[in-house]
């Protein structure tokens, strides 16, 4: 989930209203984590890629993960780091604010045989008041640029053991190169959508400042990063069912089930119209920062 802050809604121009084939967008909307992946869950856990396992056993020898680590992910989704993280270390508590996202981890869970996850809805906002153990360690992955960066370091520095750690992970659409594809794709999304990034009922505006300036001036300032770049391939069926895990073109950003189809529809004939092959190869980067107090 690029290093940006938290989303605050924005108001637009006229020129930039929706049109009539575009659905609606309440510009004034409050941020709400809750309402960014609503309906998202099977698309994510099935079109999200992997992080590589190279990744892990790079956590495990770095922080010495033996099985004895009480562990926070937080913005876990449906599970893509929980899972793998899980078998290393004692336990995982996996926070999101999204019902479906969670039952959607812990049936894949499930069928990991993996019973070391405690699943539990909630936001970064809500961390203080979570109960929460002390913690050897807090992934962060492909979520952190939906927080208050800032603050979310300050809590966790009240909670994390003091030789424990925070891991920030970025990969799949964050670390994905765009493709020729992909301007494509946007085209046809501004036109059901409309040309700004959405959040939830409101509009996505960035935080310019990087995640490794946050990391620089938080109580976890000895940062270091490691990166794996790899290739995966995708068919076009797996290419749309993508675009339906974004927030910014969730099934639920649509004005129905129509209108949905319709640009499914639309993004196929095209994609199929200038991709005959029906093969796209993203290269990937996945990168940790490993964050510890100096």
């Amino acid at each position: 989930m690029t290093a940006s802050g938290p989303c605050y809604p924005r108001r637009v121009s006229r020129e930039s209203e929706p049109k009539a084939n575009q659905a609606p967008v309440d510009q004034s909307a409050p941020y709400n984590p809750g309402e960014l992946f609503d309906t998202t869950a099977e698309y994510y856990s099935r079109y999200r890629v992997a992080y590589p396992d190279q990744m892990f056993e790079h956590l495990r020898a770095r922080l010495s993960l033996d099985g004895s680590q009480v562990v926070l992910d937080l913005g876990c989704g449906t599970g893509l780091f929980t899972i793998p993280l899980s078998r290393h270390v004692q336990s995982v508590i996996a926070v999101d604010p999204e019902p479906s996202m969670l039952a959607e981890g812990a049936r894949w869970a499930r069928d990991a045989g993996r019973r070391n996850i405690d699943w539990r809805r909630g936001d970064s906002y809500g961390l203080a008041e979570m109960a929460l153990p002390k913690l050897d360690l807090t992934v962060i992955a492909a979520a952190f640029h939906w927080m208050d960066r800032a603050e979310v370091l300050r809590v966790l520095d009240e909670l994390t053991r003091e030789d424990g750690a925070v891991v920030v992970a970025t990969g799949g659409v964050a670390g994905a190169e765009k493709g020729p594809w992909d301007h494509v794709i946007a085209d046809v999304r501004k036109k059901y959508l409309g040309p700004h990034r959405r959040a939830g009922k409101g509009l996505h505006l960035p935080d310019p400042v990087p995640v490794e300036s946050i990391l620089d001036d938080s109580p976890f300032s000895g940062v270091e990063e490691a990166t794996w770049e790899w290739e995966y391939e995708r068919d076009l069926d797996s290419l749309i069912g993508l675009q339906f895990s974004l927030s910014w073109s969730t099934p639920a950003q649509f004005r129905d089930d129509d209108h949905r189809r319709a640009f499914e529809q639309e993004v196929r004939r095209v994609l199929s119209d200038e991709f005959p092959s029906g093969r796209f190869v993203q290269k990937i980067t996945s990168r940790a920062l490993i964050a510890h107090r100096p």
